[in-house]
């Protein structure tokens, strides 16, 4: 595809991070933070396996509006647990320790990616990311009852 196709996807994805938290701002006042974070790591699957399976330009630029929009309300959606969950007093340890494992995350998941694209093709490159990501979500969701236990106390 042409450079001027690469930039109009990488302005969607763009475009997709700069509304996310007007798309997601009544999830981050209601829903349970456990839930926003498994919904977030959805979307962001769904962006990541819609090229792997439909090569074409609309489900590019579809996949980086998902991509977009799903990626940092993960983040949002933790510090929303940590400060409906831990005593002010712990407030700052507990988005210490979160911000840590983010950017521990971000750091080794290009290069993983693109070792995997490199050895075995960008499809495979795709699949273990949405497979990473139906992980978090799922992890997510089986935290969800001791977050609601906690938010009630």
């Amino acid at each position: 595809m042409s450079w001027k196709f690469g930039t109009a996807a990488w302005c969607v994805l763009g475009s997709g991070v700069a509304v996310s938290p007007f798309i997601w701002r009544r999830a981050l006042d209601k829903w349970n933070p456990a839930v926003i974070l498994a919904a977030s790591c959805f979307v962001t699957l769904l962006g990541a396996l819609l090229p792997a399976f439909f090569a074409s330009a609309p489900s590019i630029i579809l996949s980086t509006a998902l991509f977009g929009s799903g990626m940092f309300i993960a983040p949002s959606s933790v510090a929303v647990l940590v400060h409906r969950t831990l005593e002010s007093n712990q407030l700052a340890k507990g988005i210490t320790l979160f911000t840590v494992v983010f950017s521990f995350g971000q750091a080794i998941g290009p290069i993983g990616a693109g070792w995997i694209a490199d050895s075995a093709g960008l499809t495979r490159s795709l699949y273990f990311g949405a497979a990473l990501l139906a992980v978090a979500s799922g992890l997510a969701l089986i935290g969800l009852g001791s977050v609601s236990a906690r938010m009630q106390d």
